[in-house]
């Protein structure tokens, strides 16, 4: 019965996705603190970062990208 009840409540969909986010992306889920705490401990990032390479920076219309 005791197990049973750990299994009553439903949890929101909005935190289901969160649990699932961290858990396939290998991320902690908590607050911020909490996260660096982790990340201190395992000398590693342990949050989602931005996807995607850096831009590149615009050339004027008077530099030329040629290769020296």
């Amino acid at each position: 019965m005791a197990y049973r009840s750990l299994f009553a409540d439903c949890l929101p969909d909005s935190m289901l996705s969160a649990i699932r986010d961290a858990t396939n992306g290998g991320f902690v889920l908590g607050s911020n603190r909490f996260e660096k705490q982790i990340a201190s401990m395992l000398d590693r990032r342990t949050w989602r970062g931005k996807s995607g390479r850096p831009k590149k920076p615009r050339l004027d219309d008077n530099q030329l990208d040629l290769p020296i």
